[in-house]
């Protein structure tokens, strides 16, 4: 007697999991990456906004320090914009990166299930010749008897 072998059901069971934990870390990486863009839209508008600030200071004239202090702080923006541009590039990659294990993952999910279900054909295709083998057995039987 052939049985369907329960490895399959548990290997794809696990191949499925890799999946769904693959999904989530891409979400993760997607929401970070998203994140940062809203971060990197904020700051030019605030740049962008305290730039024309900075012009309506400067048309005035009130000190040097002033200027000063607008400039530094224009400076220290664009230092924070440049490293969230840079964190972006990074998590591009990691996009990348996870749509890749994702799709390993889908791919591996896929034998898996392919080969489960190999495996029951197999034994449905046993079963049907058993099935067969019998009742050749038994019309056989039949025939003898009628005899």
């Amino acid at each position: 007697m052939v049985i369907a072998r329960k490895c399959w059901d548990v290997l794809a069971k696990k191949t499925e999991e890799a999946l769904q934990d693959q999904q989530v870390a891409l979400n993760a990486v997607k929401s970070r990456y998203q994140q940062l863009l809203m971060d990197q839209t904020n700051l030019i508008r605030m740049m962008e906004q305290y730039q024309l600030q900075a012009q309506d200071q400067l048309r005035q004239l009130k000190s040097v320090s002033d200027a000063a202090n607008f400039s530094s702080f224009l400076n220290q923006l664009q230092t924070l914009l440049n490293r969230v541009q840079a964190d972006l590039q990074a998590e591009e990659l990691n996009v990348k990166r996870a749509k890749a294990k994702l799709e390993q993952a889908h791919q591996a999910h896929q034998k898996m299930t392919s080969l489960q279900d190999q495996d029951r054909n197999k034994v449905k295709a046993w079963e049907k010749k058993r099935d067969q083998q019998e009742m050749d057995r038994l019309g056989l039987t039949l025939h003898q008897l009628k005899r």
